[in-house]
Order: structure tokens, then C-alpha cells, then sequence
């Protein structure tokens, strides 16, 4: 696989105070085919670089070194109904994002202005979000800090005893569509828009209506970390529609303690295919 680096900017202004309807955004790329692939660009295929290298030296020898170094430039298109999730990784430039994201921390304003977008995507009547549009999910006072190596974390303000409910899930954005979540992702602003593709959203399995959905958490809860079971202090709580509602504490949580959760818990193993998010 090759690693693709994107050092051009896309064509189109992304507003997020007006839904941009059916605009494609092209980006022009290039490869740098020398460098080792990373897990999170290995999208590229055959097709993306040429690899077949002529003899066209003087000497009858063959160019190779030369020839890796010419950068090839290919467009990625995505709009309303094409785009797959490899191609949303070029078009945004998420490349080397999350190191370079990773101390930013998004205010409230920040999130109220994702839900403005989300809604006006899916229209009032069918949005998922159950809380006012500028609210909080947490039930107890909480701040972002960084943490020495887990990078960003959600922390509690004050001493949580066990069994208190800390968190609910108002602020959960679900896409029953590949093209709902496609124009929520060209409409954001272009800052968040890699993390929602690769760390804020997951699949979900609902029930035999909705089946699958694309799920963003869209408040500071996505900012959470995980931890393994011995060490969470928070637990999912299933409410009465048999869905995982709720989070509370699992215990006695100090004040300027890192809120920590499974997140195995709940996650369902989508499938790009089946949502129609992938080639």
C-alpha cells in the first residue's frame, strides 16, 4: 500500500450557518510513493499510483529513484451520494489530523453549532437529538484537560458518589443513510470534520426497523477515553427501550478524576458495505 499525502486544499468553503445541497468537492492529490503505508491510509490502491516504472535513462538504466520522486496527482470527488469513507480521508486532508487536533478542545459553541448542521440535515422531524439544541449531556459538572498520555480527557469538577447518572445520551446524532452522513461531513466546519469520519462516530445496531445506523456524538462525551474494565469508573445503564441510555458511576469518582468507560460495551462491528459508506 502507499501512503498518500495531501498537500492541496479543497475548492469549496464549507458554511455551516446554510446546508450546502449536492456540492462535490474535488481535491487534487498527490503520492509520495516512497514512504511505508500507515493503518490509516492504506485506502490507496493500484489504480491511485503508478508503480511500473520505464527504462528511459540514457545508459539503457532504469530510473526508478527519479521516477518515485514525480509526484502523480489523481481527484477525489464527494458530494451528496458518492464518496466512500477513504475518499472523505483525502478529501478533508485527515492525514497526520488527530496529532495535529489532539490538544484542541472544542467549546459548547462548537457542539451547538454540529447539532445546528445535524439537524438541518436530517430536518427537525427525524433528528435524534432529544435535549435543547444548546444543553449539556452531562448531569454533573465536568471540564476538559490533557492528560499525559491519552491526550485529551473528560474530567469530574467535583466528587461523583457510586451510582450517580452522569451522562445521557441527548446529544447522539444517528445517520440511517450514507448520504445523510455524507452532507453532515461537507457541511462542518473542515477543523472537526476528520475527527466525526474517525474517532467521534460509530456503527450501531438499533432494532429490525432501523437495523444499522452511523451514530456521532456530538458533545464532549466524545472526548472521553476508554479503559479497560478494571479501571473504568463508568458503566452503561440499559434504559427501558433496551438501549444504552445512560452512563453511571461504578463507583466513588474524585474530584479532577478522568472519566473513563468501555466503550466495547455498546459498539456494534458495522460494515461500511452494508451502510453504503465504502466502494
Amino acid at each position: 500500500f502507499i501512503k498518500v499525502a495531501l498537500l492541496a486544499t479543497a475548492v469549496v468553503s464549507l458554511n455551516t450557518s446554510w446546508l450546502l445541497d449536492d456540492v462535490s468537492v474535488t481535491m487534487a492529490t498527490r503520492t509520495a510513493p516512497t514512504q511505508a503505508a500507515s493503518t490509516a491510509s492504506t485506502a490507496a490502491t493500484a489504480t491511485d499510483v503508478d508503480n511500473s516504472y520505464g527504462d528511459d535513462n540514457d545508459n539503457g538504466t532504469n530510473s526508478t529513484q527519479s521516477k518515485r520522486n514525480e509526484p502523480k496527482f489523481y481527484e477525489v470527488v464527494v458530494n451528496r451520494t458518492h464518496g466512500t469513507k477513504s475518499d472523505f480521508y483525502y478529501a478533508l486532508s485527515c492525514d497526520g489530523k488527530y496529532e495535529e487536533n489532539k490538544d484542541k478542545v472544542p467549546t459548547h459553541d462548537d457542539w451547538v453549532d454540529l447539532r445546528r448542521v445535524y439537524n438541518k440535515v436530517m430536518g427537525e422531524s427525524n433528528s435524534s437529538l432529544s435535549g435543547p439544541i444548546d444543553g449539556d449531556a452531562f448531569h454533573v459538572p465536568t471540564y476538559i484537560d490533557l492528560h499525559p498520555t491519552m491526550n485529551r480527557g473528560v474530567f469530574a469538577k467535583n466528587f461523583i458518589p457510586n451510582g450517580t447518572r452522569v451522562w445521557t445520551d441527548t446529544y447522539e446524532a444517528e445517520f440511517t443513510t450514507a448520504e445523510q452522513f455524507r452532507m453532515f461531513l461537507i457541511n462542518i466546519p473542515r477543523k472537526f470534520a476528520c475527527e466525526v469520519l474517525q474517532i467521534w462516530s460509530y456503527y450501531c445496531k438499533m432494532d429490525n426497523v432501523l437495523g444499522m445506523v452511523m451514530v456521532t456524538t456530538l458533545d464532549s462525551s466524545a472526548l472521553m477515553n476508554a479503559a479497560a474494565k478494571n479501571i473504568i469508573n463508568l458503566v452503561d445503564v440499559v434504559g427501558p427501550d433496551g438501549a444504552y441510555n445512560d452512563l453511571v458511576a461504578s463507583r466513588d469518582i474524585e474530584a479532577g478524576e478522568q472519566l473513563l468507560i468501555d466503550y466495547t460495551a455498546f459498539l456494534f462491528r458495522g460494515n461500511h458495505s452494508v451502510f453504503g459508506f465504502a466502494a
